[in-house]
């Protein structure tokens, strides 16, 4: 994985992974995700949603979450914010299909966080 630096565009620097969790309710997109990471070298574990996440987190932690938002169980947000609790240095990306953040935020703000 490469990031550039605000401030540095043109000089490419890596970024240290070796485990990373991707966690979706689309096989197809777990599945294509997956791939194209373990293509590159990173180890990779799949997961439909955040409940099924934060057992692969208890039993290792990852160097990275690439987590949709919107998923059955438990959402993206609400793993978000158990993650902070027993993993706060885990990076964690969060994507979703939805054009409008607002309208993907919607139903994690109106339900209650569950701590398990």
């Amino acid at each position: 994985m490469c990031a550039v630096p605000y401030n540095d565009a043109w000089e490419i620097h890596n970024v240290d992974l070796e485990h990373i969790l991707v966690v979706d309710d689309e096989e197809a997109i777990r599945e294509v995700v997956s791939t194209m990471l373990e293509s590159r070298g990173y180890s990779c574990t799949a997961v439909s949603n955040g409940r099924a996440a934060q057992e692969c987190v208890r039993r290792q932690t990852p160097d990275l979450v690439l987590s949709d938002m919107i998923m059955p169980e438990m959402d993206g947000i609400k793993l978000l914010d158990w993650l902070r609790n027993p993993r706060p240095e885990v990076p964690v990306i969060m994507v979703t299909a939805i054009h409008d953040i607002s309208t993907a935020l919607e139903p994690s703000a109106a339900a209650p966080t569950t701590t398990s």
